[in-house]
């Protein structure tokens, strides 16, 4: 990335009146309990899908035009281990 690019960001997430003027995305993925019923392939890795809505809004917020589609992802089931175990932890225990 160019510094001008990184410049540009920095500027707009301290601008307070600044509004996002693009779509609204939403990604529907599928709950880590239900990731974890599906068995890793030979490298360890779930496959699975999620779908993406993308929202075209006018400016009064009602909803001008929706695309949805379906996505692949992939996700170490170690990952998704390590995340079940952590979350057993009482909070006191992960913040230290």
């Amino acid at each position: 990335m160019s510094m001008d690019f990184i410049g540009k960001m920095q500027h707009v997430t301290m601008v307070k009146d600044w509004k996002w003027n693009g779509p609204e995305v939403v990604r529907n993925s599928p709950p880590d309990d239900v990731l974890r019923q599906i068995k890793p392939d030979s490298n360890g890795i779930i496959h699975s899908e999620y779908t993406v809505v993308v929202l075209h809004r006018d400016s009064k917020g009602s909803i001008l035009k929706s695309e949805s589609f379906t996505a692949k992802d992939v996700v170490p089931a170690s990952l998704l281990k390590s995340l079940k175990e952590s979350s057993k932890e009482p909070l006191e225990k992960r913040r230290n």
